[in-house]
This record gives structure tokens, sequence and C-alpha cells, in this order.
């Protein structure tokens, strides 16, 4: 009684928060397709989604392994109202499916567990939900900012040619 832990959920890997982890924003970036920017502000949502859900009475079932990391917490499958939190972080486009494959504490298969998230996580990608409503416009600016940069060394290999020219070189 009185003690704290900290729960990462198996398979659900959440937007980051964090900047000390520069390598690891990278990655979610390039994943989900979005800018620094954007994917702080999808980590805070499931930050406060999780808060709000975990106001209500749930359930943590784990196996106490390690979860490594910078901070001693274990991984767990934690239920709110007989609900799966990652289950319903993933189905509003607040995390993804990721993780090492163990069998879960319940025993149900990981392989089984992975295939139902990355379902969810479909579906929200398909209706733009979450860090989805995001995705693909940081691409997209890169992509304008590369033919940006295009257009303007054509002008100017056209200006050094046309200088060039005039000027008998």
């Amino acid at each position: 009684k009185g003690r704290e832990f900290t729960f990462r959920l198996y398979f659900v890997d959440c937007p980051e928060t964090d900047k000390g982890v520069p390598t690891r924003n990278q990655e979610q970036r390039q994943y989900f397709g979005v800018t620094a920017k954007e994917l702080r502000k999808a980590g805070d949502e499931a930050t406060t989604f999780t808060a709000e859900a975990l106001k209500k009475p749930f359930s943590v079932m784990t196996r106490s392994q390690d979860a490594m990391g910078r901070h001693k917490r274990y991984y767990a499958v934690v239920t709110v109202d007989g609900k799966d939190l990652a289950e319903m972080l993933v189905a509003r486009g607040l995390g993804r499916a990721k993780g090492a494959l163990a069998n879960l504490p319940d025993g149900e298969s990981a392989k089984a567990r992975m295939k139902q998230l990355k379902q969810l996580e479909s579906q929200a990608k398909a209706k733009r939900l979450g860090i989805w409503a995001d995705s693909g416009r940081a691409e997209k600016w890169h992509e304008r900012v590369i033919e940006r940069a295009k257009a303007s060394w054509r002008k100017l290999k056209t200006a050094v040619g046309e200088f060039w020219e005039k000027h008998g070189f």
C-alpha cells in the first residue's frame, strides 16, 4: 500500500513527449509521418487520455518483467471498465502496435494480440484519428521544400549560364 509503480503497456508505443530521447523521437516522427511538434502534441493527448481513463477503477496484470529504459518500469496489461487500455489508445490513433513478442500474463498469444492491435492501428490510420490526422503533412512540406530548392537551383544554373555567355566565358 502506498507504493507507486510505472508500467509500460505490452505491444503499444505511444508518441514520445520527452525531447531527451532524440533517436526515438526521430524514429517515431518517421513512422507516423509527423513533425516534432505534432509528435509531442499527440503524446500529450495520449497522456491526457490515459490520465482520464485511469480516474475510473482499473486493473493491472503483469509478469513483473522489466521493461527497461531510464526508469524502473514493468510491462503490463491495464484494463479500465473491462476494456483494454492498449486497444483504446491504438483505436484512437494515440499509439501504435509495437513491441517484443512475449506471451501475455494471462497466457494470450503474442501473435494474436499483435494482430488485433495492428488491425486497430490500420483502422485508426484509415479514419485519420489522433496522430494519423497529421500524418503525411510533414512529408508534403519536405517535398515542397525540395521542389523549391530544385527550382532555385535551375534558376541559378540558368543565370550563371547566361552570365558566362554574356561575358564570353
